[in-house]
C-alpha cells in the first residue's frame, strides 16, 4: 500500500525526470551572430632606420612620406571582420625611386597602382595582429603613440631604391605604420 507520502515522491521524481529528459534533448542552437566589421587599419607613413634626401631639398629625413611626391600615397585599408576573415585593398598611387648613377640623383616617379582586394584571415592578441593574405603570414605589432594606435610591422634590408635598370640599389630596415580608423 502506497502512501501519500510515496504517491507524491513518485509524481515529483516521474516529473524531474520528464524535465530532465525533455531539456536533455532540446537542442537550442545560438543564434548565428552577424559578421562586423571590428577594426579597420589605413597606411599612414613609413619611417626608415636611416634619413635621405630623395627630394633633393636638402633636408633629409627618416619619416619616407616626407621625402616622396605627397599627391602621390596608396591607399592601402585592411578591414578586419569578427569572424577571423577580412580584406586588404590597396589602390591609388606609388612611388618609385630610382637611383640615376649618370646624374648621382635620385629620380622619384608616381606610378598607378591597380586596384586590389585580397581576402585574408587574422588572429589577435592585446598586442598584435596576425594576418595571412595569399598564403603568406605577416605579425604586427600595435602600438600606442600620442594617442594614437598603430599596427606596424619592421622589414629588414627592405629595397628602397632601384637603379636605373630596376635592380634593387640602395637598402634599409624600415617600419610600416598602420593607423586604427
Amino acid at each position: 500500500m502506497k502512501t501519500k507520502k510515496s504517491i507524491t515522491l513518485q509524481i515529483l521524481f516521474t516529473l524531474l525526470l520528464f524535465n530532465f529528459l525533455v531539456s536533455s534533448c532540446s537542442k537550442d542552437e545560438p543564434e548565428d551572430e552577424p559578421i562586423t566589421t571590428v577594426e579597420t587599419w589605413r597606411y599612414s607613413h613609413t619611417v626608415s632606420e636611416d634619413e635621405h634626401d630623395y627630394n633633393g631639398d636638402g633636408i633629409a629625413n627618416s619619416n619616407l612620406v616626407n621625402e616622396i611626391d605627397s599627391n602621390c600615397i596608396f591607399n592601402n585599408v585592411s578591414e578586419l571582420k569578427s569572424d577571423g576573415t577580412g580584406t586588404a585593398q590597396i589602390s591609388g598611387h606609388g612611388n618609385l625611386i630610382v637611383y640615376n648613377a649618370g646624374t648621382s640623383e635620385y629620380e622619384i616617379t608616381c606610378i598607378a597602382i591597380d586596384n586590389q582586394t585580397d581576402e585574408i584571415t587574422w588572429t589577435k592578441t592585446d598586442s598584435t595582429r596576425t594576418i595571412t593574405k595569399n598564403g603568406d603570414t605577416v605579425t604586427y605589432n600595435v602600438i600606442e603613440d600620442a594617442g594614437i594606435t598603430y599596427m606596424i610591422v619592421n622589414y629588414n634590408n627592405f629595397p628602397l631604391v632601384t637603379d636605373e635598370f630596376g635592380d634593387p640599389f640602395e637598402y634599409d630596415n624600415i617600419t610600416a605604420y598602420y593607423q586604427l580608423d
